[in-house]
């Protein structure tokens, strides 16, 4: 008797893998149309289409998962190719307003948001802070902790290497539920 994870693990562990994730209700669905030949299939009619399965069906199936690989690492090649090709498009237009000697508006700002923040935890730091402002400042703070890190992105840039390596130092750190944009 043929069992569920049997098929999935020989026949489409890409999609297999992906069941447990984000991605695993679509993954769920493919798997589904592709066991049943229909849409929206029951869990009877699944169960009915594991129990019936033929090599030939099997080797579909891995055909079928090799293809929805594709698919998503084209989808996720083309997302890392318009997401350099927006930042090149930033810095090509810092690089042309320089030329025309034009006011940079990014340099201005963030002469102003880094040393900005930390005047502001100096102040906090001398000065006792009245309750009634307290929410405003956490605020304050966080906004300029936030476009700190948007300054520093900009300048230097960032990488997908560099997030895959920011979540895996935290994920020593504290249980990740969510997995961190790639």
């Amino acid at each position: 008797m043929t069992t569920f994870k049997e098929v999935i693990s020989s026949a489409m562990p890409f999609i297999g893998s992906l069941l447990g994730g984000p991605l695993g209700g679509k993954a769920g669905e493919v798997l589904a149309e592709a066991l049943t030949g229909s849409k929206g299939a029951s869990q009877e009619e699944i169960d009915k289409a594991i129990l019936s399965i033929t090599p030939d069906k099997l080797l579909e199936l891995r055909k079928l998962d090799e293809q929805y690989k594709q698919q998503l690492l084209s989808a996720k090649v083309e997302s890392l190719r318009i997401e350099t090709e927006d930042r090149d498009s930033a810095r090509r237009t810092q690089v042309s307003n320089a030329k025309a000697n034009s006011l940079n508006m990014p340099a201005v700002l963030s002469l102003i948001i880094i040393p900005g923040f930390f005047v502001i935890l100096l102040i906090i730091m001398l000065h006792p802070i009245q309750e009634s402002s307290r929410s405003v400042i956490d605020l304050l703070i966080g906004f300029l902790g936030g476009a700190i890190g948007q300054v520093i992105a900009f300048y230097f840039g960032t990488t997908s290497g560099s997030l895959e390596k920011t979540r895996l130092m935290l994920s020593n750190f504290v249980e990740i539920k969510k997995p961190l944009p790639k």
